[in-house]
């Protein structure tokens, strides 16, 4: 009796420990999908600005390109946070993995 109910604890902590699995993986696709969508949005603001901007003179050039500078400021530090939250994910994840190895 004691055996099986060691087991039944071992099973219900593999099981936990999957469905923070599933949920971590679902996270992880949710800011993978972000930021692709982040970087479409990036190419098309970028194509506009090669299109329409060019051709901009004065003060209105002037603010348009220190706008342009944060724009580009803040692309960076999205892109890294971004990957470095994709890294952290799935490190998490593999520990997890290895975890439930444990209750095997």
């Amino acid at each position: 009796m004691l055996d099986s109910l060691s087991d039944i604890e071992r099973q219900a902590k593999k099981l936990k420990i999957q469905m923070e699995v599933e949920s971590l993986e679902a996270y992880l696709f949710n800011v993978r999908n972000a930021l692709s969508e982040f970087r479409e949005s990036i190419d098309l603001y970028q194509r506009g600005n090669q299109l329409y901007a060019s051709s901009w003179k004065g003060r209105a050039a002037d603010a348009y390109q220190r706008l342009v500078s944060d724009l580009s400021q803040l692309e960076a530090i999205v892109t890294s946070i971004g990957f470095d939250l994709q890294g952290e994910i799935s490190r998490e994840i593999d520990r997890l993995l290895q975890k439930a190895e444990d209750y095997r």
